[in-house]
């Protein structure tokens, strides 16, 4: 049995020495001599201490006192270890295994077992640095797959944008054409009553029988004037004249018109500037028009008690200087399919004959073109604000032109157009 197991270790290609309990070594293979370089033959090493001749010399290490030191360790220590280390001082890596042999709880020697890995180490090697530039480019693809991710969502984004603004496009074409025919048909016979109304006016005394209800008839004959007006410009968006502009008084004349409409249904009106507001390069005309049309709508969403509050408020927006106006209603709120139209031009919640659907358009249309904003913050049974953020300046001197001289009927100034805006012809 010992002769077949001494012919298997000499026919192993790794380097095995088999030392007995007292260190002295008992069994060797020929493939630890052509590994070291050993002077001896394997039948010469037996015999001898492990420490003499069956350890590798010094000089075969590549760092002799750290290799000496770890075979001193697994020596004393008599536990099994695989795979240990060793670099020669000719380039080559060997793994040693050291495994004590135990009767029973006694200690009867150990082996040495010594591999040449350094084609195995090799592979390894090449293998980790082949996966660490496979997942560098793993990483690089999967970043350039993001990035072309976050690129199609834009594009898809911007194509929704563009869809939206040719639909837009398309209804505005529409709106244009119709509004336009319509004005036109309007206009001569409103400018008729005016004229009659006016002339009337004129050659009564302020004492005179019915002048009040004449009076009421020239108003609401401006504001459907104005309205007509207004319908035209929005068919052809004309560009705003804008000229410097506080907002304190510009409000007061919309509390002041809206006012009878706000006793009639019984809602509170107040409103609130929270610092010095600065002054707005604007068409006071329109801003007071878009304004009225938020203040009669949230008044339109009221029960009987409620309040509608303007607050004013110094507000940058994209590094612009500019102000935030909101007007906040306490009514039901709007719910989520109606707000998805409420800027759609003659879209209209309010029954026949109370509104056209086209005052949050102008509105919107009106804002946008001073380089400003708009939008809505709702709650259905709680109320709705609508916030309007308008520069204090435009984009470029060249916006702000010259008032241009007034083409309106005989006597009316900017308070009766702002009298004759578009009131409660919205949606809420």
């Amino acid at each position: 049995m010992a002769d077949k197991v001494g012919a298997l270790i000499d026919n192993l290609s790794s380097g095995v020495i088999f030392e007995d309990e007292q260190g002295v070594i008992i069994e060797a293979n020929p493939a630890f001599c052509r590994m070291w370089h050993s002077p001896l033959g394997a039948d010469e090493l037996l015999g001898h201490p492990v420490t003499e001749v069956g350890w590798p010399p010094a000089a075969a290490f590549a760092e002799p006192e750290i290799a000496r030191q770890r075979l001193l360790t697994l020596a004393g220590a008599r536990q099994p270890k695989f795979d240990q280390e060793l670099r020669t001082s000719d380039g080559r890596i060997i793994a040693l295994d050291y495994v004590p042999v135990r009767v029973g709880d006694v200690y009867g020697g150990c082996f040495w077992i010594y591999r040449d890995a350094t084609e195995r180490k090799r592979a390894e090697e090449e293998i980790r640095i082949l996966n660490h530039e496979l997942e560098q480019r793993v990483a690089l693809r999967t970043h350039e797959l993001a990035r072309s991710n976050r690129e199609l969502a834009n594009s898809l984004r911007r194509l929704g944008e563009t869809q939206e603004q040719l639909i837009h496009a398309g209804k505005m074409a529409a709106v244009g054409t119709l509004v336009a025919g319509l004005s036109h048909e309007l206009n001569n016979p409103l400018g008729i009553i005016v004229g009659y109304v006016q002339g009337i006016l004129r050659r009564m005394s302020p004492e005179a029988p019915g002048r009040e209800s004449l009076a009421a008839v020239e108003r609401q004959a401006l504001r459907c004037a104005h309205l007509v007006r207004s319908l035209l410009d929005f068919s052809r968006s004309k560009p705003a004249t804008r000229e410097q502009a506080a907002l304190g008084p510009l409000i007061e004349r919309v509390l002041e018109l809206a006012a009878g409409q706000a006793r009639q249904r019984g809602v509170e009106l107040r409103w609130l500037a929270r610092a010095p507001i600065p002054e707005l390069t604007v068409c006071a005309q329109e801003i007071e028009s878009a304004l009225l049309n938020l203040v009669s709508n949230a008044i339109d969403a009221n029960p009987t008690g409620g309040s509608v509050m303007i607050a004013v408020s110094p507000a940058a927006h994209r590094n612009r200087d500019g102000v935030e106006i909101n007007v906040t209603d306490t009514g039901t709120g709007i719910s989520r399919g109606v707000l998805a139209r409420i800027f759609d031009p003659f879209f209209t919640t309010k029954p026949v004959g109370e509104g056209t659907g086209i005052g949050l358009s102008l509105t919107r249309q009106i804002v946008e073109s001073h380089g400003g904003r708009i939008d809505v913050r709702t709650a259905e049974g709680v109320g709705t604000t609508m916030r309007m953020w308008l520069p204090s300046q435009p984009e470029s001197e060249a916006d702000a032109t010259p008032e241009s001289e007034s083409k309106s009927p005989t006597r009316m100034n900017s308070t009766s157009i702002a009298a004759a805006s578009v009131v409660g012809t919205g949606t809420h």
